[in-house]
């Protein structure tokens, strides 16, 4: 476990996740279309450390459910938290970046109360959500997932997230780059 840990402080990733830095979407990983990008980062030492499907959504009306949303602040990177409220209960939440494209947000992640699971819930409280986000002006939702998780690809695209293509995070080795 220890040489695992250590292996991972020694990366240096291509592009950044936090800071947004990234080629596609800002969420630090790169769009499968940039075989060219993909190509010199390989020949360059660098390895893929995994892979993504790349969903993306069109907002485009406003509709009613009887979730409601808690908006915590907005942090400085342009993030915002909302808890999803049925009957008075925080049932779920979110995490949403807000993109410099004043239209685009980001789905971070999303979870639901695991004993609320597997009821309709989530749906409800997507498009609870992408209500709210298209009557604050946002007209195109993203997001991503794991390739192996199945559950999070099948939700998305229960709830009209169309599958865009995939998108890695490439790292190397610190002591690659200095030898």
């Amino acid at each position: 476990m220890e040489k695992q840990l250590l292996d991972t402080a020694d990366r240096v990733y291509a592009f950044f996740h936090y800071f947004g830095m990234s080629c596609y979407a800002r969420h630090g990983k790169l769009f499968e279309g940039f075989g060219t990008i993909h190509n010199l980062l390989i020949q360059n030492g660098f390895a893929i450390e995994h892979e993504n499907m790349f969903y993306s959504s069109t907002l485009d009306s406003e509709k009613n459910t009887d979730i409601n949303l808690k908006w915590h602040d907005e942090t400085a990177g342009r993030q915002q938290y909302c808890d999803f409220i049925l009957d008075n209960t925080v049932v779920g939440g979110c995490e949403i970046h807000f993109l410099p494209q004043k239209n685009i947000a980001y789905l971070r992640w999303i979870f639901m109360n695991e004993n609320l699971c597997g009821k309709g819930l989530g749906s409800k409280c997507m498009t609870a959500l992408k209500s709210a986000l298209y009557s604050r002006g946002i007209s195109r939702f993203d997001t991503d997932t794991a390739l192996t998780n199945k559950v999070a690809q099948h939700f998305y695209e229960k709830n009209e997230f169309v599958k865009e293509g995939l998108t890695r995070r490439y790292y190397i080795n610190r002591r690659y780059c200095s030898e």
